[in-house]
């Protein structure tokens, strides 16, 4: 999963980093070892060439059964971190500058 910038259009590009950013600060709501299970498995931020649970199991001597636990924990938090941002910035109410500029127009 390559997820880095890559558009050539300046305002696609723009958009891209921004979300690129924006999963980088869901991330770091992650445990260390939560962030470092997902980067290897789904290969996000280039880290990694989406190891198994099996191999994961094997480099962190745990089961891939518990490899799985924590990736399935470590969703659910992006999950909840993306779904919270939904509300607070998605859903955001303008402000009243926001309305000056709109009226400028």
């Amino acid at each position: 999963m390559h997820i880095m910038p890559s558009s050539s259009d300046p305002e696609t590009l723009l958009v891209q980093k921004e979300e690129y950013n924006r999963l980088k600060v869901f991330f770091e709501k992650l445990s260390p070892l939560e962030r470092t299970i997902l980067e290897q498995h789904l290969g996000v931020f280039d880290k990694g060439d989406n190891a198994t649970p099996k191999e994961l199991a094997a480099k962190y001597k745990l089961s891939p059964s518990r490899i799985r636990i924590i990736e399935q924990r470590a969703l659910q938090k992006l999950q909840k971190a993306y779904l919270k941002y939904c509300t607070f910035e998605c859903l955001k109410l303008p402000t009243t500058k926001d309305l000056t500029s709109l009226d400028a127009m």
